[in-house]
């Protein structure tokens, strides 16, 4: 991920960050990077996306028209 975490919540929403997998860094710097810039919420799942898949946890998937 680059740049500033894009949500709603203001900097007190939740933000989450993830990954490709394990040897991914790019979600572990954006959510360092949200902690410093003040956001108070955050969220980093340092499995990735393929680890929660393949754990069974819900996913969501929106397709923009």
């Amino acid at each position: 991920m680059k740049g500033k975490p894009c949500h709603g919540g203001g900097k007190e929403g939740e933000v989450a960050f993830y990954c490709q997998g394990k040897s991914c860094t790019y979600a572990a710097y954006a959510s360092a990077k949200a902690i410093a810039w003040g956001y108070t919420h955050i969220y980093y799942f340092a499995g990735g996306f393929l680890e929660w898949d393949d754990e069974g946890y819900p996913l969501v998937i929106e397709v923009k028209r």
